[in-house]
């Protein structure tokens, strides 16, 4: 690998540029290559838009959750008691989050609030930045 590639700002710009276009690319630096992992990562998870909530839970594991048609829809019930070791991967990804936004008809209320009821850290996105709850649309 070329030496450039040690240095972290040009990992991150190169990152920030693959943003640009498809996030699947992200995802794909994210996945492939282990020095881009971090940076893509980051990238990605920084401002996920709207969707946040729906990404982190797509995260836990699948008997956790309840997805009515298809993971795809946005409605989803707690399937099972949700146990701490649950939460092991989307905590990964949310400490990445810098700015988070909810909209109401994105993740049922109720299913978020018997979901925080089990979580096992202070905060949820302990690094954003700013945040917006934006109501029901």
């Amino acid at each position: 690998m070329h030496h450039c590639l040690d240095i972290a700002e040009i990992r991150i710009a190169i990152a920030a540029k693959v943003k640009e276009g498809d996030k699947r690319d992200l995802v794909s630096l994210a996945t492939s290559c282990r020095i881009f992992e971090a940076p893509a990562l980051e990238t990605l998870w920084d401002d996920p838009g709207d969707l946040t909530l729906l990404y982190l839970l797509r995260c836990f594991p699948e008997d956790a959750l309840s997805w009515p048609g298809s993971r795809l829809m946005m409605l989803c019930t707690i399937a099972r008691p949700t146990l701490q070791t649950d939460w092991e991967r989307p905590l990964v990804y949310a400490h990445r989050v810098r700015h988070f936004t909810y909209t109401a008809n994105t993740v049922p209320v109720e299913t978020l609030a018997v979901l925080l009821l089990s979580l096992p850290a202070d905060s949820l996105f302990p690094h954003q930045e700013n945040d917006k709850i934006l109501e029901g649309s």
